[in-house]
């Protein structure tokens, strides 16, 4: 199995350039149009949270190609701890500055987010690995 996929990897550099890009606009508090439109959905601010710090998680999973690690009686997605402390990381310091506002319950979305979407990458990898090995020519 590759230690790593390509493919994964640019879709981990687009992203953290896209949201870089988003904190560095919240830092300097020049989004508040972009989310303005998380408003107009009920929960709009944690579903986002959620969702972008997931892909985050999706896409470094995928680039590690669910790459584990062991941790007591399970196994922990790395790429899933990377995601959990690049977002704990920037969340806290939050706390520092004036344009932003640090919320827990961003944070506990953020971390949904991470779990769901590592699982969701863990099973596209099963799943994808099922089908090679159905549609490897046997000799």
């Amino acid at each position: 199995m590759p230690r790593v996929s390509r493919p994964y990897c640019w879709a981990v550099v687009g992203y953290v350039l896209l949201l870089s890009g988003i904190v560095v606009l919240a830092n300097r508090g020049m989004a508040s149009r972009m989310f303005a439109a998380a408003g107009w959905v009920p929960f709009g601010d944690k579903v986002g949270h959620m969702v972008l710090m997931g892909l985050l998680a999706f896409f470094l999973n995928g680039a590690l190609c669910c790459r584990t690690v062991p941790f007591v009686r399970w196994r922990l997605l790395v790429g899933s701890l990377f995601a959990y402390l690049i977002v704990f990381t920037e969340e806290i310091s939050q706390l520092g500055m004036a344009s932003r506002t640090f919320d827990v319950y961003d944070l506990l979305f953020d971390a949904v987010g991470i779990s769901l979407f590592g699982q969701l990458a863990l099973w596209n990898a099963r799943l994808k690995s099922a089908k090679q090995s159905r549609t490897l020519p046997t000799k």
